[in-house]
């Protein structure tokens, strides 16, 4: 049975039937919490793991890196199954606890297997040199876990989207704008606690100390979530948006080899989506082999109440699904940005592992994977600075009511990424120049020459990430934002998929003949500086490709023309060609 308020409680009842005391921020609190815990454990796993990897379960850090990055792919990429379960048939409290206690379990196992000595390697004897390899079963038991915390992951949209419906009235915009802050302030924080506490541990315990907190952390994550249950309001689902993307697919493509007729004798009865009824559109002339799903056959002309939504969309359906593959290509144009910030938890600390990492005169060392503290720090301070200083200074020169557009965000984005990486090969080149024949562990060039490599990469995101968020909200179809923020977590896992590719690329093309590769075991005798320039270059080639993308997009809407409205009375066809805006605009 359908259900027409924004918002239920979790029981089933109208929402002015709700029992008082639903909703608010009692329940709201307890996912903020739940996401706190959840991150913090996902951090301590994803941020070691590519030392783990080399110095437990004897990687080649070619390997080691491989595998962190494919983790983390696979993570970006789940969440868009729990949305559509969230969407279509489970609910968003559901799904979030499914995948809430399958997150618990992938992370018990990835505990039993740094504290079970059976599940790892035997590790070298003093005075050996060959040591025993690693079991093809134990590395399956390792990936196994790390794919049901992987999996475990995919109930993020859900219980975002929980959270937010907690704020159902319209009056409580502000509150839940408020949400999203604090949401993203938990990921930050717990990205933070991860670095510095959970990263301490595991350095000085040992990594099963270690990986007994981020287990403990997730059963947090687990009793923060059901301790909300008498609280939750469940959000109204607008159904499922990728369902109706591949609705229209499946239309077009049956009627592939049928004519296509002029849009007005196109089928658009909004009738059979009252919804439709209050969209706007501006009908397009691209995409135009996506109109035949719209082809209404002189037999489905007399089936219209019990139409087959895989055979016949309507066209404003078709525009819909228009204007989000015109998001793609943008998409594109900023994986490589990913594939840069994938570095920030596999080479950048395996970079740090042979610096000197000491603190000044004291004889304390410091763990690789702190460094990534510097990233957090920049986006927590960066986005502060940004809203309060920088939007008000642009405006007064651009007169843009964001200073800048999502578009010149995004651009402005990719080109911090090459600077990142130029400043990485720089501060690379000349730790390997600073080496003497008696460093046994590495350069004594201090980690802390790092730290400008982190801090451009968080500037990085504070432009790229959060102007596509900017950029996917303006430009999708109210209806298929759900659909919008997948394509983005989509982006992030393509680009650590790619950058994954990249490092066994470069190691298999850089290693023969005898010489050590680019990205050998010992960084020492490797050349990790012509990696980061050849992502240099290829976050420099996206952004002329991003610019070229840029400069012909077309944009949903234009405030200085009036919209046609589509209604199945009058189909006023305008053309897309009037509506492309100056570049980056």
């Amino acid at each position: 049975m359908g259900k027409t308020a924004e918002s239920i409680h979790f029981e089933g009842e109208e929402d002015h039937e709700a029992p008082r005391g639903t909703g608010g921020w009692t329940a709201a609190s307890c996912i903020i919490e739940h996401h706190f815990f959840a991150l913090l454990a996902y951090s301590g796993v994803s941020r070691t793991l590519v030392r783990y990897l080399t110095r437990v379960m004897k990687q080649t850090n070619s390997s080691a890196s491989s595998i962190v990055l494919n983790f983390s792919g696979t993570s970006y990429i789940t969440p868009l199954v729990g949305a559509m379960l969230g969407d279509s048939f489970f609910g968003h409290f559901r799904s979030s606890l499914l995948f809430a206690v399958i997150y618990v379990v992938g992370q018990f196992l990835v505990t039993l297997s740094a504290n079970v000595p059976a599940l790892q390697p035997t590790q070298c004897k003093i005075g050996e040199e060959i040591c025993p390899a690693t079991k093809r079963w134990q590395l399956s038991f390792l990936y196994t876990s790390l794919f049901i915390i992987a999996l475990g992951r995919a109930g993020y949209p859900a219980y975002q989207v929980l959270g937010a419906a907690q704020f159902h009235d319209h009056r409580q915009n502000a509150e839940r704008s408020a949400f999203f802050t604090y949401m993203f302030q938990a990921l930050t924080f717990g990205y933070m606690v991860s670095a510095t506490a959970v990263v301490y541990v595991q350095e000085s315990y040992g990594w099963g100390v270690g990986y007994i907190l981020t287990a403990l952390a997730s059963f947090m994550s687990l009793l923060g979530l059901l301790s909300g249950l008498p609280f939750y309001r469940e959000g109204h689902s607008e159904g499922n948006a990728c369902a109706k993307i591949f609705q229209v697919l499946s239309a077009s493509l049956l009627k592939c080899r049928l004519s296509l007729p002029p849009r007005e004798e196109l089928f658009d009865d909004q009738s059979q989506d009252p919804d439709e009824a209050n969209l706007d559109f501006f009908y397009s002339s691209d995409f135009r082999f996506l109109d035949k799903a719209a082809i209404e056959t002189h037999d489905e002309q007399f089936l219209r109440e019990g139409r087959n939504p895989w055979r016949l969309c309507t066209l404003s359906q078709v525009e819909e699904v228009k204007q989000i593959l015109r998001l793609v290509p943008v998409c594109i144009s900023c994986i490589i940005f990913t594939s840069i910030y994938g570095q920030l938890p596999t080479l950048f600390v395996l970079q740090g592992e042979v610096m000197n990492r000491k603190v000044g005169n004291f004889n304390v060392e410091i763990p690789p994977a702190t460094m990534t503290i510097f990233e957090n720090l920049t986006v927590l301070l960066g986005g502060y600075l940004y809203n309060k200083v920088f939007i008000p200074t642009m405006m007064k020169v651009t007169g843009h009511p964001k200073g800048i557009s999502p578009l010149q965000r995004i651009g402005t984005g990719l080109c911090m990424g090459v600077l990142a990486m130029t400043v990485a090969a720089l501060v690379e080149t000349q730790r390997l120049a600073r080496i003497s024949p008696s460093d046994t562990q590495g350069s004594e060039m201090s980690m802390f020459y790092l730290i400008p490599q982190f801090v451009l990469v968080g500037i990085g995101e504070i432009f790229t990430y959060v102007g596509l968020t900017e950029f996917f909200y303006d430009q999708s179809p109210p209806r298929m934002r759900s659909v919008s923020s997948s394509i983005s977590m989509l982006t992030q896992a393509m680009g650590n998929y790619l950058s994954s590719l990249l490092v066994s690329i470069v190691y298999h093309s850089t290693t023969k003949d005898g010489s050590p590769g680019w990205i050998p075991n010992d960084l020492n005798e490797g050349r990790v500086d012509k990696f980061y320039l050849l992502l240099a270059a290829l976050c420099g080639l996206s952004f002329i490709c991003f610019l070229i993308i840029a400069s012909t997009f077309k944009h949903r809407r234009d405030e200085n023309l009036p919209t046609r409205r589509c209604s199945p009375m009058r189909k006023t066809m305008t053309s897309r060609s009037s509506l492309k805006e100056p570049l980056l605009s």
